[in-house]
């Protein structure tokens, strides 16, 4: 479901030795949604650059967060 390793871990009474038996057997979780909101942020700041018409209206990297936030993105 998403939740920390740690967490099966000691649902299950793993120890964390070499073998992480957890993360090879039970933890199938794969981010999907993690990955697809990482490229949806990445195409969203990539478009507000290169929809500048001068390399002055290029916003910062604060100004791009900002951007970001207010979007709904993050």
């Amino acid at each position: 479901m998403g939740l920390p390793k740690l967490y099966a871990r000691l649902m299950l009474n793993h120890s964390d030795g070499e073998n992480d038996v957890t993360g090879e057997v039970y933890m199938q979780y794969s981010y999907d949604f993690e990955k697809r909101r990482a490229a949806q942020v990445w195409e969203f700041i990539l478009d507000q650059i290169v929809t500048c018409k001068t390399p002055d209206e290029i916003p910062n990297l604060e100004e791009l967060r900002g951007r970001a936030r207010c979007s709904g993105l993050l």
